[in-house]
């Protein structure tokens, strides 16, 4: 128990003494408090040119850096020292200069630490080569021996840090994080020791952005000299994510900056390399593993001018080692690769190469060697060669695609190509290119895509900037392909996008579905109403032909081919695609138990103008079945279940059309030869309309053997010219208009022995019936009004017209006969003939039975 006393007591003691001198310490500092911000102030203006705007609330503090006394600045701003520039050289939110508190209390000023917290410093050479931190005074003579600075410690907490040099494009973007520098000064000599952490947002050369996103950790001993104005890196070591380096080397300022670093690699991991790479890519791997033997050196040597940079060299290799994920099933095993990288004897962009030699590797036991050299970074030449043997399903094991959720199959291959980017723009026959692919039993499965890819195969031959494609065929879902055809300047286009692809090539297909070919995202195309026609709704999206890209020449001939309810067989026909053309030649196709036969061309010289232009024949085709397939034409007036018949016949056809393949109404020229043959009109409601005129009770079930017209198209309107049609019901003579808004205009000549008896109008009927050229009784009707709404009367006015033209052709007659110029021409038999007398007969008016 006394013991506890004891220590007790003890430790009450140095307790009371710490407050004591916290206590005297403090004293002091509100006794000084105003002394000490003058002088150092004053102190600071001394050594600094450039402007400081700073919080007036200076706060001097024993608590925020204990045991230090701290002088406590908010708001900092230091202007840069380029005349005439706006740019700050730092911003701070806090910035503490700590003074020792034995240093104090013997009135000695001495700024020994410093810390600087929600800071961003922005070091600049700009584009005249003027530099923005030159802001320290050259003469401190009138400097105070009040205060004075012997710093030994700086500490960055979230300290944005930028080193840019306008003139060569350079610039380093860190962080610092928590970062703290010990300074000790030996004479004109300061050596410095850095531990803490950063993260490099980039360094920017020569226009390519690297160390993006890096995480570092830096522990280093360096030495600034300046008498020998040198600049000395210690071996230290410098941790990227998880890789680390050991780097030394050193920098001279005095009459010319020369450099010479050396980075070498300390982890013989593969991680070692991915931490080099962009951010993105080291992502992708930063979960693999290896083992065995992996090497990284680079050096960076030489003179540091607006003219010169150094001599870049960076040495890498892999020697047998196997890299794996522990994930995932698939390795590469015995993976050796010898790497160069320099920036040439000229140290420029221009003479830069990288050097990948003696590549080889085997992913599952299928092994791959090549090598790979990249010269010049401006005008990349690039000289390639790999061969080998790789398994889609090994290549997916080793580096899964979150949406290929299967795939199998072989790529053998033996290719090789050397040539630079300008020659592949400018002169893509320059470019040298050979080799072969082989692709066998491949099977994909993608998500969201509703079809699978199956038993792909094919061969592909390359001859310089050509691909020759031989037997490439497979299935796509229920559709199978095979193609055989050369495609030109491929290499060209996939380097220059203005360079244009050409094919000329044979597709040969069994079944073709292209209704599941378009459907996308799991979701078929087909609409709810099977529609063939696409309404302006639905915006369904278009393939618009891209003419500056591509020219095809494409032979086809498919067996069967199916798009909603449209299906054909032996699809045969040319299509072409050259700028401004798409045409089709020698198209045809069994459909609707006939065939069809299509010359056609669309003219995209005037994209939002589309021409369109087209010869069909139609042979034998099932009428019904055409409407059924083009859903009625996306009307109801006339459907497929109403019509029946063999169609026969010629359409020439134009029009325009937008951007959006919708079609110029207004611009449809058509002419239309058509002949049906055993047709049938079934339930179609003007014809049953027509029961209150006529006697037949088979007007349901109209039939005819031949149906024979020409029907022309032009300004919206559809002129059907006069026609007999011979049916089971009588023979019906037909002519009128039909609009593009569905409004008739139909007259109809009815013979009368069809007439109803029993008509409570006979005024009506009387004044729309006449004689034909027969000598028969007809009655004329007429159908007017929207294919909603019409109505079907006596054309009375068509009879006057008649008269009146029977009366004027008679009159005309009679002149002709007494005129004396003619009767020396005339025969003596037709001189004596009597004239015929113009009267209706009574067979047609007894035919009625008019009830009052």
């Amino acid at each position: 128990m006394k013991e506890l006393r004891i220590i007790g007591k003890v430790v009450l003691f140095i307790a009371l003494v710490l407050l004591l001198l916290v206590g005297i310490v403090a004293g002091v500092v509100a006794f000084y408090k105003k002394e000490i911000i003058a002088l150092t102030i004053k102190e600071l203006n001394t050594y600094l040119t450039a402007k400081v705007d700073v919080d007036p609330n200076v706060e001097v503090s024993i608590f925020q850096k204990f045991p230090q006394i701290t002088l406590e600045f908010k708001k900092v701003k230091i202007a840069e020292s380029i005349e005439g520039s706006d740019l700050k050289l730092a911003e701070a939110g806090e910035v503490f200069l700590a003074f020792d508190p034995w240093d104090l209390l013997q009135k000695r000023y001495v700024i020994s630490h410093l810390y600087v917290e929600d800071a961003k410093i922005s070091i600049r050479t700009d584009k005249q080569g003027r530099a923005n931190y030159e802001i320290l005074k050259t003469d401190t003579t009138s400097a105070s021996e009040d205060v004075g600075f012997n710093l030994k410690k700086i500490k960055l907490n979230n300290v944005e840090l930028s080193f840019v040099n306008e003139i060569k494009d350079q610039g380093y973007y860190l962080l610092a994080k928590d970062l703290a520098a010990k300074i000790k000064l030996e004479q004109k000599r300061y050596n410095i020791g850095l531990d803490g952490k950063l993260v490099s947002h980039k360094i920017r050369a020569a226009g390519h952005d690297y160390f993006k996103g890096k995480n570092l950790e830096i522990l280093s001993e360096l030495i600034l000299d300046n008498e020998r104005d040198q600049f000395i890196v210690l071996p230290s070591n410098l941790k990227v994510e998880n890789s680390e380096f050991d780097l030394s080397g050193s920098f001279a300022y005095k009459d010319k900056k020369f450099i010479d670093f050396e980075f070498k690699g300390k982890k013989g991991q593969i991680q070692t390399l991915v931490s080099l790479m962009p951010k993105k890519i080291a992502e992708s791997f930063s979960s693999y593993a290896s083992s065995g033997n992996i090497f990284f050196k680079s050096s960076v040597k030489g003179e540091i001018s607006e003219t010169k940079n150094p001599l870049i060299v960076v040495e890498f290799g892999i020697s047998n080692t196997s890299i794996f994920h522990p994930d995932y099933k698939g390795r590469l095993e015995k993976v050796n690769l010898v790497g160069y990288f320099s920036n040439g004897n000229k140290h420029h962009a221009k003479t830069s190469f990288l050097k990948l030699s003696d590549i080889s590797f085997s992913l599952n036991g299928k092994p791959v060697k090549g090598d790979f050299l990249l010269e010049n970074f401006e005008n990349p030449f690039i000289r390639f060669k790999a061969e080998g043997s790789l398994s889609l399903e090994s290549i997916f094991s080793f580096y899964p695609v979150e949406k290929v959720k299967e795939a199998t199959g072989n790529l053998d291959f033996d290719i090789n190509f050397t040539g630079s980017s300008e020659e592949l723009k400018k002169n893509p026959d320059q470019f040298n290119a050979g080799g072969q692919i082989v692709a066998s039993k491949i099977n994909v499965l993608i998500d969201n895509l509703p079809y699978k890819l199956s038993n792909i195969s094919g061969d592909f031959l390359f001859n310089n900037n050509d691909i020759a494609v031989n037997d490439f065929k497979g299935n796509i879902g229920r559709s199978d392909f095979t193609i055989n055809g050369l495609f030109k300047n491929v290499l060209a286009r996939m380097f220059n996008k203005k360079r244009k692809l050409f094919v000329d090539a044979d597709f040969v297909s069994r079944y073709l579905d292209v209704e599941e070919l378009l459907s996308v995202g799991g979701k078929s195309s087909k609409k709810s109403s099977g529609d063939f026609n696409d309404k302006e709704e639905e915006k369904e999206e278009r393939v618009f032909p891209f003419f500056k890209k591509y020219e095809v020449h494409l032979n086809c001939d498919i067996e069967k081919f199916s798009y909603r309810k449209f299906h054909a067989k032996n699809v045969k026909g040319v299509y072409s695609m050259k700028d401004p053309w798409i045409s089709l030649e020698r198209a045809s196709c069994r459909l609707a138990g006939g065939k069809l036969v299509v010359n056609g061309s669309l003219n995209f010289a005037s994209p939002s103008n589309i021409e369109l232009t087209s010869e069909t024949v139609l042979d034998g085709i099932q009428v019904d079945s055409i409407f059924y397939m083009c859903n009625n034409f996306d009307q109801k007036f006339i459907i497929d279940k109403n019509l029946k018949g063999e169609i026969t016949g010629n359409v020439n056809l134009f029009m325009n059309m937008n951007e959006k393949f919708s079609v110029d109404d207004k611009s449809v020229v058509a002419k239309v030869d058509v002949k049906i043959l055993n047709g049938q009109l079934n339930n179609f409601e003007p014809m049953q309309s027509l029961s209150r005129f006529i006697e037949e009770k088979e007007l349901e079930h109209v039939r005819f053997s031949e149906l024979k017209n020409t029907v022309y198209i032009e300004k919206r309107v559809i002129t059907i010219p006069e026609m007999t049609i011979v049916t089971n019901v009588s023979t019906i003579s037909v002519s009128g208009t039909h609009t593009f808004d569905h409004v008739m205009d139909y007259r109809l000549t009815v013979p009368l022995k069809n007439f109803k008896r029993k008509h409570k109008d006979k005024d009506e009927a009387f004044g729309a019936i006449e004689d034909d050229k027969r000598g028969q009784s007809v009655v004329f009707l007429t159908v007017k009004g929207t294919t909603d709404n019409y109505k079907i009367a006596y054309d009375t006015k068509r009879t006057k017209n008649k008269i009146k033209e029977d009366f004027k052709k008679e009159k005309r007659e009679l002149l002709d006969i007494f005129k004396p110029k003619r009767r020396d021409n005339v025969s003596e038999d037709k001189a004596t003939e009597p004239l015929e007398e113009s009267q209706p007969k009574d067979d047609g008016l007894k035919f009625f039975d008019f009830d009052e």
